[in-house]
């Protein structure tokens, strides 16, 4: 990625430029280089290629070690976390009943709860995250929203109507009115990191989502 500047908290990556290319921008190829700057844009987007900078002197930094929090950010950026692996029952392929209980879990993996890892490092120096999933935020998409602090139990056809023991919900309205005539569902884990290496620890919280969708149609009575 090139050398951490300790000013701006980029990294900065020379670019081997022919005299005639665009990127030099008006600047003087016999006095300066043209650097690629990647800055981190939080731990979803990780390191973004933010700018092309062009400079007549090395930037501060170059050439020496990054610092442990800069390695703690590359490390946490190659977590191989996810949203939830989201299941529900009623199934989205079919719908549920306006009142019925409505299970909601994810399949549990290493991405989607943890604990994973990852590690970055130059030579001398290496740091590494630890992320483990605290809880899912369901946002139902009729304004309800449910904390669960567990993946959630997957439903079983043997619990016929019974409610989730600890992540369901009720819908009170059908989803004709909603997009698609489908209530929007989103939910997202939010994962605690620890990070140790070169001396420095810290923690950090960050999110991960995932989406569905659900038709919950109107309960008919039928008289008979």
């Amino acid at each position: 990625m090139g050398w951490f500047n300790h000013t701006d908290a980029c990294y900065y990556n020379r670019l081997d430029l022919s005299i005639g290319d665009p990127l030099w921008g008006g600047n003087d190829p016999a006095n300066g280089f043209m650097y690629a700057v990647h800055c981190w844009q939080g731990a979803s987007a990780g390191w973004v290629l933010e700018r092309f900078r062009y400079l007549t002197r090395s930037p501060p930094g170059y050439g020496g070690l990054p610092s442990p929090l800069s390695l703690a950010l590359q490390a946490i950026n190659r977590l191989p976390i996810t949203g939830p692996d989201i299941g529900l029952a009623p199934d989205p392929a079919g719908s549920g009943l306006v009142g019925l209980p409505v299970w909601m879990w994810t399949r549990v993996s290493a991405a989607t709860w943890g604990p994973s890892s990852a590690t970055a490092s130059v030579p001398g120096l290496s740091v590494t995250a630890t992320a483990r999933a605290d809880h899912i935020i369901w946002s139902m998409g009729d304004g309800t929203v449910i904390t669960c602090g567990s993946p959630g139990a997957a439903y079983q056809t043997s619990y016929g109507d019974s409610a989730s023991p600890n992540c369901g919900h009720k819908y009170l309205q059908p989803s004709r009115g909603q997009t698609s005539g489908r209530y929007q569902i989103t939910a997202t884990t939010r994962w605690t990191v620890t990070w140790s290496g070169g001396g420095r620890s810290g923690t950090v919280a960050i999110n991960r989502s995932s989406s569905t969708s659900l038709r919950i149609n109107e309960l008919q009575v039928v008289i008979g």
